[in-house]
């Protein structure tokens, strides 16, 4: 059951963009007597950020949310602390939101779900179970029972179909094969402590990143069970990790510590990317843009939308629009950048020296003072 909503649930859950860049955001009303949960539709992050409530629909629905997917540009998945798996059909022409389905499989809460390469998804929940469904017919596959506590998420290898992993808060990761017999076996035949609080795999790799109640990261070869990196990114409990659609090596991460983390996971370990402590409560959501690279957003128990915009990698070329929007070009081997009067980014080609193209109060990253001539070619 559902209805129209006014007001805007304080404790933002989740957030994910559409490949067309529209952005739903799922919220729960944790504070009172009865739970219950919204669903909100916005044009882009831009509009989430700058005013929580300027959404192009909101629908309420009577328990809370803790998880989202984009099945395609008019469907949503979405997890329900009630164990339901809820599908709604989402109309940006005429901006609406409706809830077609919602099955249960889960007794306790549905903690996470995430989507297949198959037309399946995969979920988590509170009853210690993950559970397997089938998108097309809209109905629970099977349920499996490996952990003996409450299992935080579970995530669909970006390759395999039938590989998935789940943590849970008995201290185990798990890795499912549904091709084997025995579908489950431990990743390290250790009980994890500090307890692992959330999994997640690397594209391109056999790599999973654990991560732990106490804000560590490591990364494991998931064939061997092997460690091979770690570190302390965080100082409580990560709630959810992210790797970037389109850099494969950029984890975000977030967590009760109001922090949000990137790393740059390689083989030779792991390296600071960006911090931000924009968030004033605990911080659940990411969603990369689907677009750059450079781009993502958060969500959290401060009923914000962040807008993060990772800096310049590598050379010192960078620039912002005036929509307060960050765009990044390759340097050309010199420090050489440019700016037009609309306000946009461009790379001139360098002469053997330094040549920069400045305008009127414009700071340079290369050059350590501030230029404050208009329209006027420097050559130093």
């Amino acid at each position: 059951m559902m209805n129209a909503r006014t007001e805007i649930d304080r404790q933002l859950q989740a957030l994910q963009y559409s490949a067309d860049g529209h952005l739903v955001v799922c919220a729960s009303d944790l504070i009172g007597q009865f739970w219950s949960g919204s669903v909100f539709l916005y044009k882009d992050s831009v509009c989430a950020a700058k005013n929580i409530e300027d959404s192009l629909t909101r629908a309420q629905t009577e328990a809370g949310l803790n998880d989202v997917q984009w099945i395609s540009e008019t469907r949503l998945l979405v997890a329900s602390d009630s164990g339901g798996l809820e599908v709604w059909d989402v109309n940006t022409e005429n901006n609406s939101i409706e809830s077609t389905s919602y099955i249960y499989m889960h007794i306790g809460s549905m903690n996470s779900v995430r989507l297949t390469t198959d037309s399946k998804a995969v979920s988590a929940g509170s009853d210690c179970s993950v559970a397997v469904w089938d998108l097309e017919s809209k109905a629970p596959l099977n349920n499996y029972r490996g952990h003996t506590d409450i299992v935080w998420n579970a995530d669909c290898h970006p390759l395999e179909a039938d590989l998935f992993a789940s943590c849970s808060q008995d201290g185990r990761v798990l890795i499912w094969d549904l091709r084997e017999q025995k579908p489950a076996r431990y990743l390290t035949q250790q009980i994890l402590s500090p307890r692992p609080s959330y999994v997640v795999w690397q594209p391109n790799t056999s790599n999973l990143v654990v991560a732990a109640e106490t804000g560590a990261l490591t990364v494991y070869d998931s064939r061997q069970g092997k460690s091979i990196s770690h570190s302390q990114k965080h100082s409580r409990f990560i709630h959810r990790m992210e790797f970037s659609p389109l850099a494969s090596n950029l984890l975000a991460s977030v967590g009760d510590d109001c922090a949000v983390h990137v790393t740059r996971v390689t083989s030779q370990g792991q390296q600071h990317v960006f911090e931000s402590s924009e968030h004033t409560d605990f911080v659940r959501g990411i969603a990369w843009h689907p677009t750059n690279s450079q781009q993502f957003c958060t969500c959290g128990w401060d009923t914000k939308v962040v807008q993060h915009v990772l800096p310049c990698s590598g050379k010192c070329t960078c620039g912002w629009d005036a929509k307060v929007v960050q765009h990044v070009l390759p340097c050309s081997g010199k420090c050489t950048c440019g700016w037009d009067a609309k306000v946009v980014q461009h790379v001139l080609p360098c002469s053997g020296k330094r040549t920069c193209w400045w305008y009127t109060k414009v700071v340079h990253p290369c050059l350590d003072y501030r230029c404050v001539l208009f329209k006027r070619l420097l050559c130093v």
